[in-house]
Formats: C-alpha cells, structure tokens, sequence
C-alpha cells in the first residue's frame, strides 16, 4: 500500500496537495497523527521515500500526513514571523489537515526534515499548544531564529521533543562558510539544543552510548527533551528518525499519566 494524495485549496486560491498513508486495516481506528515537513529538495512523496514514514507508520499504528510545500523558502534568512505569509499558509495548510481528518486522530505530532525542521519549529512557537510533541531531524535552528527584538524568548509551555543529529552532518557550516567547519556546526546545533532546553526547563540529563548513538534525555522541567548523535552520519542519512523517535519519546510519553494528551474536539484549529 503506497502514500495517497489529497489535497485543499486554501484562501491564496492555490491547491495545497499532501500524500497520507494509514496501515493496511487501520483505516477505521482513532490513530496518532504525524504532520511532517519535507526538506528544501523534496516533496511530499519524497518524504514517505527517504525518511522511512511508512515503515515507522506500519510498526507504530499511525497516520502520517506528508505536505508538498513547493515555495517553501530556501534560505536561513526567510521570514518565518508569526506575521509572514509563510507561517499564515502553514497555520492554515495544518488546519485543513485537522478538519480532512476530523474524528480520526487522538493526538498530533509534528515532525520536519532540514528546512523542514526549522519550519516546523517555528510553527512551534507560534503554535506549539495545538501539537504534543516535536520531531526534528538534520535542520538546527540557529541564534537569529529564535529571538525577537534582539532577545532570546521561548513559549510559556513545554513541548515534547525529540532532536536528531549526525555528528557528519556539516549543512549549516557549508551554507555559511562553504566548507565543512565543525566550530560552526557545533555552535549552531549546541545553540538550538540550549534553547529547547530553556524552553522546556529540565534540569536532568540522562545519557547513553551504544558507540552509534550517543542519546541525551532531558527531564524534570515541562517537558522532556531527547538529543540523540548519530555517530557518523551525514545530512541525507535520516532514514529511522521517526521510529528512533517513537520508541525513545512516545513510548515514553505513553507511559506517563500527566502527559499532555489533548483530544482534537477542545482543539482550536478549525
């Protein structure tokens, strides 16, 4: 069974298309649902076809919803405001997603890849109280991204979030510099892992090597934050993000009774 397309014109006049997939038998159950974003270079489909969605969504009973944003801006320095068009097409595609799939899901994850990380953060901060939880791969947000007005500022709740990283990943430090400059790099994804530690407030860290992944588990403020290395691995090698995330972080949020676990009917989406 592949991804399946759907679609929904939205207030620009433009069809916003998206591939959906939901495991074979699963179609009549209440299932997590997934909004993940695509990277600077792919599409929807691209998504299902390089960052494992379907195998995470056959193992983890979920649905995934894949957007094709073909204007997606393509630099660090695009407007993501809460006021710019980008973050006003995104609110409104996420909310068509909520109504196409009405009475089918119990709670909603929003996940990004490169430049799709970094939308999906930014709607976050706008936006973070309609999602229970973060998932993010390969794209750290730098500095100017997460302050206004010159300041360093986060949302007055937690979120969830789980962040993975390949130690051989050089993305940033090649768009700034040209060149695999690891100072740059380091501080840049060190930066982003702070503020989402301000940003939940946790005060414990929990680490374990396995020699391929060095996972950092963030507790006992709002939220937890998970920080998972990947030894080795490069931009494009994401391809077990979102079940590494599902095991490490949902099964971990299941298992706590104060986890935030919002039913869609008190959502304000629609």
């Amino acid at each position: 069974m592949k991804p399946v397309r759907r679609s929904a014109i939205l207030s620009d006049g433009r069809e916003r298309p998206w591939f959906e997939y939901i495991p074979e038998g699963r179609e009549k159950e209440k299932l997590p649902l997934v909004f993940c974003l695509h990277g600077g270079v792919g599409d929807g489909y691209h998504a299902f076809e390089c960052c494992g969605l379907t195998e995470a969504a056959k193992k983890y009973p979920m649905l995934v919803v894949s957007p094709y944003i073909d204007d997606i801006p393509r630099s660090f320095e695009f407007d993501m405001g809460p006021e710019s068009e980008f973050m006003k097409r995104a609110k409104e595609f996420f909310d068509a997603v909520c109504r196409t799939y009405q009475g089918r899901y119990d709670r909603i994850y929003i996940a990004g890849y490169s430049i799709g990380e970094m939308a999906a953060f930014r709607f976050c901060r706008e936006y973070g109280a309609l999602v229970d939880a973060f998932i993010g791969a390969v794209g750290p947000a730098p500095r100017e991204t997460f302050m206004t007005d010159g300041e360093i500022c986060t949302p007055d709740f937690g979120l969830p979030a789980f962040i993975w990283r390949g130690s051989a990943d050089y993305s940033y430090a090649l768009y700034q510099t040209g060149r695999e400059d690891d100072a740059v790099q380091n501080r840049v994804c060190g930066e982003y892992k702070e503020y989402w530690m301000m940003w939940n407030r946790v005060s414990a860290c929990r680490r374990e090597d396995t020699g391929d992944f060095l996972t950092e588990i963030y507790t006992g403020g709002k939220a937890p934050l998970i920080h998972v290395t990947a030894a080795g691995k490069r931009h494009e090698d994401e391809a077990d993000v979102l079940g590494m995330a599902w095991e490490k972080l949902i099964l971990l949020l299941s298992e706590k009774t104060d986890v935030k676990n919002v039913i869609e009917k008190d959502r304000k989406v629609l």
